[in-house]
């Protein structure tokens, strides 16, 4: 599974990183971003299956990024990250659909806990997911090539061609390849 940490404090990250057994919770790629900008950009280009995300940050918050995640359809599993115990923190993470909200400094073994729970969400995810169509991970609907649904399933690719103008395209994947 693929993770991304989004934090503007490059030691929180780096401390996340070291103190988590991220094999045993499995993990295989770790991905980090100090910005939302930077965040979606590896959303675009990389298959993320969870994320944990600071709630302040410079310019745009923690909040901004996941709502621009669910406005996109990634599928992902959220953990929100925070110095500040307040509860509308805690009540908006909660209608963001995350799967835990934990206070810096972090408890490990609780972070630790927290990416087991998403890990098997993802797990459960895979395992409902439909057969038919693409049967990608991703939830951008699929355009096809010809601007229209053509398979019902969900593209698993966008190509970036030179001035950034992005063209979707319908790569039928069957479910033995898809990770």
């Amino acid at each position: 599974m693929k993770l991304l940490m989004v934090d503007d404090e490059e030691y929180v990250v780096e401390s996340i990183r070291k103190n988590v057994d991220w094999e045993r919770q499995g993990i295989d790629e770790i991905y980090s971003a100090s910005s939302m900008k930077q965040a979606q950009r590896i959303m675009e280009m990389v298959p993320i299956d969870i994320i944990i995300s600071d709630i302040v940050m410079p310019r745009q918050s923690g909040f901004d990024f996941i709502q621009w995640v669910r406005d996109n359809k990634y599928t992902v599993q959220v953990i929100f990250l925070t110095s500040y115990a307040e509860f509308d923190y805690a009540r908006h993470a909660i209608a963001m659909n995350s799967v835990d909200y934990l206070l810096k400094p972090i408890d490990y073994d609780k972070l630790a806990a927290a990416v087991g729970r998403a890990a098997e969400k993802v797990k459960e995810a895979r395992t409902t997911e439909p057969r038919a169509g693409c049967g990608g991970r991703t939830s951008h609907f699929c355009a096809g090539i010809f601007g229209r649904n053509c398979c019902g399933g969900i593209f698993r690719a966008l190509l970036y061609y030179p001035m950034r103008r992005r063209r979707s395209f319908c790569f039928c994947i069957s479910r033995s390849m898809t990770v």
